[in-house]
């Protein structure tokens, strides 16, 4: 899993990721790379 510290809007990492933002920091359990894990499910909800 992956600590993320997120700057900006939230909503777009709650939406894609399926977790919760509080104080600006959230836990992905799902990612282990952020180059193959990360970067394209973003890129994908961003494009969709």
């Amino acid at each position: 899993g992956e600590d993320l510290i997120v700057k900006g809007d939230k909503k777009i990492i709650e939406k894609a990721f399926g977790v919760t933002v509080k104080n600006d920091k959230c836990f992905i359990p799902t990612i282990m790379s952020r180059k193959k894990d990360f970067i394209p499910k973003i890129g994908r909800f961003l494009t969709s």
